[in-house]
């Protein structure tokens, strides 16, 4: 079967709290690898430097900032063999470039965590999780809705195994809403 091949998306993630968010980067934190592309995406003020920040935190890395002037910041763990990568597309016009670096990070060996993912026209097929961060209530909530994917074989395994990590009460369904 091909790397390519396998996709799958899981079912969606409630956060009611900032504690729940960091539960989440916990898990992920766990199962990234060298050579991953995590896409983030949601508006502003979703989230996603939070979650970015909390699967550093778990990693020992204690300086993850947006990188949203620098465009991109390197990061060692002393938890992981491989570096960090932490990029955000927001202030890109044309991201090409930037991505292009992006691409040979992951080729050697990097995980590289990308904000405003959505703007990566053409991500890789294989090697990738999506993770898409909606507000699930009125301005100024702090629920989140949180979706994931994976692509290829490896991505898929990694991220079923993050999500199998996750405490049932942040998995979204049942009685449980977001306000």
């Amino acid at each position: 079967m091909s790397e390519s091949a396998p996709a799958g998306k899981f079912p969606q993630v409630l956060c009611s709290r900032p504690e729940e968010t960091a539960e989440l980067g916990r898990a992920l934190s766990g199962a990234l690898y060298g050579g991953l592309l995590v896409l983030l995406s949601g508006d502003l003020g979703t989230g996603k430097t939070f979650l970015v920040k909390s699967i550093g935190d778990a990693l020992g890395i204690t300086d993850m900032r947006s990188p949203t002037f620098v465009i991109e910041s390197v990061h060692l763990s002393p938890n992981v063999n491989f570096p960090i990568i932490h990029a955000d597309l927001y202030r890109l016009d044309d991201p090409s470039g930037t991505v292009l670096q992006l691409e040979e990070y992951t080729r050697d060996g990097a995980a590289v965590l990308v904000e405003w993912g959505e703007r990566w026209a053409s991500p890789p097929a294989r090697g990738r999780w999506n993770i898409d961060i909606r507000l699930g209530g009125g301005p100024g909530e702090e629920c989140r809705l949180i979706s994931m994917s994976g692509y290829g074989v490896t991505a898929l395994g990694k991220l079923s195994d993050a999500y199998a990590r996750l405490p049932d009460a942040i998995i979204a369904g049942g009685a449980r809403s977001c306000p």
